[in-house]
């Protein structure tokens, strides 16, 4: 499927608020409902959610088009954001037509996290859905998770590569209680090729990232 944005208010005379996605044979997947204002820019997370920019804005979305309110970008630029990219580690490059994020200078290039938004160089990433894993980078073999406070029952744990293929994926039954520090093991193949991966580990309260470089 294919999302597409811009300035449009409708797609084959069906409403749409400037976002839309569009089934493999061209029709309106309407499934999917977002509202969003003129976008100029997008970018897609390997977990599925878009990302947008325009003019004095920048959202993210979910796979379903549910706008994510945990995604703070305070007052965002003062101006437009033209292009948005992904790096490896889930960080997200913003560049455009503008002088400040969020109160603090930042000209035309900026750089922001995938999870907890902090601008420019400052990138100390406190998350509390941030993942901590080690050995990191690993050669293969187990890599720790330390577990969220707080989970219960099933958790989902996958591997996702850079361009959104699972490479691995696994489940545990987690009975943590808040407070305690626990840790899982979760077993990488050596033989993948080396790089970043992203980490999501999916629990009934909600999902949680981080990265692992593989070094060979």
């Amino acid at each position: 499927k294919v999302i597409i944005g811009g300035e449009f208010d409708e797609y084959n005379g069906v409403p749409c608020n400037y976002i839309a996605r569009i089934n493999t044979d061209g029709t309106l997947d309407e499934s999917f409902v977002a509202s969003s204002e003129t976008v100029f820019a997008l970018a897609l997370q390997p977990d599925g959610m878009i990302i947008t920019g325009g003019f004095g804005f920048m959202e993210r979305f979910t796979s379903s088009g549910v706008l994510d309110t945990g995604f703070d970008t305070g007052t965002s630029v003062d101006n437009t954001i033209f292009t948005l990219a992904l790096q490896t580690d889930g960080k997200i490059m913003v560049a455009g037509d503008f002088e400040n994020y969020n109160g603090t200078p930042r000209s035309k290039t900026l750089r922001v996290n995938g999870d907890g938004m902090t601008v420019g160089m400052q990138e100390l990433n406190t998350d509390a859905n941030t993942l901590m894993l080690y050995p990191n980078p690993t050669t293969g073999g187990n890599v720790w998770i330390e577990m969220p406070e707080g989970l219960e029952g099933a958790v989902h744990i996958e591997l996702i590569q850079a361009d959104g293929r699972i490479a691995h994926s696994a489940r545990s039954q987690a009975h943590i209680i808040a407070g305690s520090n626990a840790h899982h093991a979760f077993d990488i193949d050596a033989a993948l090729p080396q790089g970043t991966y992203f980490v999501r580990l999916t629990s009934a309260q909600r999902v949680h990232t981080g990265t692992v470089v593989i070094a060979h």
